[in-house]
């Protein structure tokens, strides 16, 4: 996969060396990665419009300034097809079900694994593909609809949609 198409990801987290780990390793893994040290660095990250969207953002809950909820709401209000994955050492069920509610993706307990990371944020990914499929297929079936929904008058008219649809 070459740097352009690479799923971009935006990793944050205040743990600089478990930063960097988790960004090491996805980097590894192909992807082109930005890092944020806080809620608010991530926020004006996802808020700037000369940066593209992020397809994912891996979040600490517990960040200095803006905590990982704000950030996931963030990265929602940018672009809804960003999958947010929340990580935090101190998970509760109520957190978890409100982080979801709010549209997050998934939410790891911390220790890491960065071979759990890997993989969530590769299953991330590739959800935002299906998504988006499945919207590119939608579009393409209602314009099949509204297409057999033309209306003309003219004989020539009609018969010129009548033999595109039949192409079709």
């Amino acid at each position: 996969m070459s740097e352009a198409n690479a799923p971009r990801v935006l990793v944050v987290e205040d743990n600089d060396s478990l930063r960097r780990g988790i960004a090491r390793a996805l980097r590894e893994a192909g992807l082109e990665l930005r890092e944020a040290a806080s809620g608010e660095a991530a926020q004006a990250l996802l808020g700037d419009p000369d940066v593209e969207p992020f397809d994912v953002v891996l979040s600490d809950l517990r960040l200095p300034g803006a905590d990982g909820l704000e950030v996931l709401r963030a990265a929602r209000q940018r672009d809804a097809r960003t999958s947010v994955v929340l990580l935090t050492a101190y998970g509760s069920i109520e957190t978890a079900v409100e982080a979801m509610r709010e549209g997050a993706f998934d939410f790891i307990q911390k220790p890491l694994d960065l071979e759990q990371i890997e993989v969530r944020v590769a299953r991330a990914i590739e959800h935002g593909r299906l998504v988006a499929e499945v919207r590119e297929l939608r579009a393409e079936r209602l314009a099949r609809e509204l297409a057999g929904e033309v209306v003309c008058e003219s004989v020539a008219m009609r018969a010129a949609v009548d033999l595109a649809q039949r192409v079709a």
